[in-house]
C-alpha cells in the first residue's frame, strides 16, 4: 500500500510539473497588448495573419515579415508586389473586408484599420484582432508609426530590426526639418477632386506637415474640429492666401487608377506665387490618400514635401 502511494505521489508530481510547464509555455507564447480599450493576448510569431491596414502591410514588408492574407482592393502601387503574390489571400478591401475570406484563412492574428471600427465586433469572432492606424488629428504622427513598428518587433521577436527602422525615420524627419527651416516660403496643402478643392490645415489629418515638419502655413485660419475631410475652398481663396508652395493630392488619380495626375490650372491659380515659381507639387496619391500610416508611405511623405524646397 505504501509503495502504491509513493508511485501515485510521484505520478501526481510529474503531472503537475508537466501541467505547469505547459501553462508556462502557453503564457510565454503570448504578449499582452493594450488595444481598443482592451488587454489583448497576442500570439508570438503567429502562423496565419490577416492584414487589413495599409500601414501594417508596409511595416511588415519593410521588416521582411510574411503574412498570409491582405485587403488587396485599392492596393497602393508601391505595394503591387504583394497584391500580385498569389500565396497571399485576397481579403477584399480595407473599408469592406470579405469576412468569409478572412474566416477561411483561420488567422491567429488580424490587423484591422481603426478608421473602420464597426468591423471590430465581427472580426473578434474570427480571431485575435488589433486595430491600428493614425488618429484623425495628425498629432505625434511619426510616434504612432514607430509604436506600430515596435509592436511588430515584439510580436515577431525582431525588436532590433524594428528599432533601426524607427530611428531611420527620425533621421529623415530631422533632415527635412533642416531643409524646410532654410526657407521662408509659405505653403498650402489641398486635395483636388473633379474640379473642387479642400484645404487641409494644421488641425486636420495632414496637419503634421506643419506641426512636425515645420512647413509654414499660407493661411491664418484653422478648422475648429480635427477632421479627415478638410474644408471646401475655391480658386479665389487660394489666390487670396497666395501660397509660395502648393501641395496637391489629386484624388482623381486614385479614382481613375492612373500614375499621371490631372494638372490643375486656371487663370486665378496661375497668378499665385506657387504657379509663377513652378512650386506646384503633386503629392503621391497612393501614399497620401490610400495609406499614410506605415514606414513606406511616411518616407514618401518626406520625399514629396522636400520637393517644395529644392
Amino acid at each position: 500500500m505504501k509503495k502504491q502511494f509513493i508511485v501515485f505521489a510521484l505520478l501526481t508530481i510529474a503531472i503537475t510539473s508537466c501541467k505547469q510547464h505547459t501553462e508556462q509555455a502557453t503564457l510565454e507564447n503570448f504578449i499582452e497588448v493594450e488595444n481598443n480599450g482592451n488587454t489583448i493576448q497576442v500570439p508570438i510569431k503567429p502562423k496565419n495573419v490577416a492584414v487589413l491596414e495599409r500601414g501594417v502591410m508596409e511595416n511588415m514588408d519593410e521588416l521582411g515579415i510574411p503574412f498570409q492574407g491582405m485587403a488587396k482592393e485599392f492596393t497602393p502601387k508601391y505595394l503591387a508586389h504583394l497584391e500580385k503574390d498569389k500565396s497571399i489571400a485576397d481579403l477584399g478591401a480595407v473599408f469592406k473586408p470579405n469576412f468569409d475570406a478572412v474566416s477561411n484563412l483561420s488567422p491567429d492574428l488580424i490587423f484591422m484599420d481603426n478608421a473602420f471600427p464597426a468591423d471590430y465586433d465581427e472580426m473578434i469572432k474570427i480571431g485575435t484582432t488589433l486595430m491600428l492606424g493614425i488618429p484623425n488629428k495628425g498629432d505625434n504622427y511619426l510616434k504612432y508609426i514607430q509604436d506600430n513598428l515596435t509592436l511588430l518587433g515584439k510580436i515577431y521577436e525582431i525588436e532590433p530590426k524594428a528599432e533601426t527602422l524607427a530611428k531611420d525615420l527620425d533621421t529623415r524627419v530631422k533632415q527635412l526639418k533642416n531643409l524646410v527651416a532654410t526657407s521662408n516660403d509659405k505653403a498650402m496643402l489641398i486635395i483636388h477632386s473633379e474640379g473642387s478643392f479642400r484645404l487641409f490645415d494644421e488641425n486636420t489629418r495632414y496637419g503634421f506637415i506643419f506641426k512636425d515638419f515645420g512647413v509654414k502655413s499660407a493661411t491664418n485660419i484653422t478648422t475648429e474640429i480635427a477632421n479627415n475631410h478638410g474644408q471646401i475652398i475655391n480658386s479665389e481663396f487660394i489666390l487670396e492666401h497666395n501660397p509660395d508652395i502648393l501641395f496637391i493630392i489629386d484624388r482623381d488619380a486614385i479614382v481613375q487608377n492612373t500614375d499621371k495626375p490631372v494638372h490643375i490650372s486656371n487663370a486665378l491659380l496661375e497668378k499665385t506665387n506657387a504657379f509663377k515659381n513652378n512650386k506646384v507639387i503633386y503629392l503621391n496619391p497612393d501614399a497620401w490618400f490610400l495609406s499614410g500610416s506605415g514606414a513606406t508611405s511616411f518616407k514618401i511623405f518626406l520625399e514629396d514635401i522636400s520637393k517644395g524646397y529644392k
